[in-house]
Formats: C-alpha cells, structure tokens, sequence
C-alpha cells in the first residue's frame, strides 16, 4: 500500500479572507495516486506547528509530511514571517523518529544553506 500524505500548511496571508491554499492539490496527489486520505492542518504557531508534527510522527498510514509554507534561507515562516522553525529545529522535533518516512518542502529558500 502506498502511504499517505500528512500535510501541515502555514497562514500565507494577513487577511482572513486570503485563499490561497495546498489542501487541493493534497487531495489531488493522493487520490491520483490511490494513497490514503491525506491528513490536513493549518498553523501559525510554534506551539500549534509542533502539536501537528507530533500527530504525524504518530500515524502509521501517512509516512509523507508535506509542510506547506512562506520560507526563508533554513527556515519555515509560519505567519507572515513573524514565527518562523528553523531546519536546526525542525532537525530537533524530528531526530531518531523519521525512519522509513519522506519530507517535502512547499516553501521557498528554506534549502538554500551554505554547505559549510
């Protein structure tokens, strides 16, 4: 069986009424690929961004943590570029319990580090 995607999105916009969304072409992706029904999650929060990680890293079914996002050089922008995990942190919620699991980044920069 092919496994599912688990996706954490963050607020792309100040105004409320801003739709701009993944959740589409989430649910697209998984059933064009007859995986399970993906798991869906908004944040803004450094709080609320680690809850959702958590439950992911709790699933059985959905090995793929898509996270979704504004993105700056190492680092995930959760609002608007106020609150901001850096891949440091990430590296620290994720360490030891990724194992047969895949990551995506929907966010832009985030992997532009230095090599170093």
């Amino acid at each position: 069986m092919k496994t599912g995607i688990f996706c954490v999105e963050g607020e792309w916009d100040r105004n409320i009424r801003h739709r701009s969304s993944v959740r589409l072409l989430v649910e697209f992706l998984s059933a064009a690929n007859r995986m399970p029904h993906p798991i869906y999650r908004r944040t803004a929060t450094r709080e609320e961004f680690k809850r959702q990680v958590g439950k992911w890293l709790k699933t059985k079914s959905h090995g793929v943590g898509y996270f979704a996002f504004h993105g700056m050089k190492g680092a995930l922008s959760l609002d608007d570029d106020k609150t901001e995990i850096t891949l440091d942190e990430l590296g620290e919620i994720l360490e030891g319990k990724c194992g047969g699991r895949h990551l995506v980044f929907g966010s832009c920069k985030t992997l532009a580090i230095d090599k170093g």
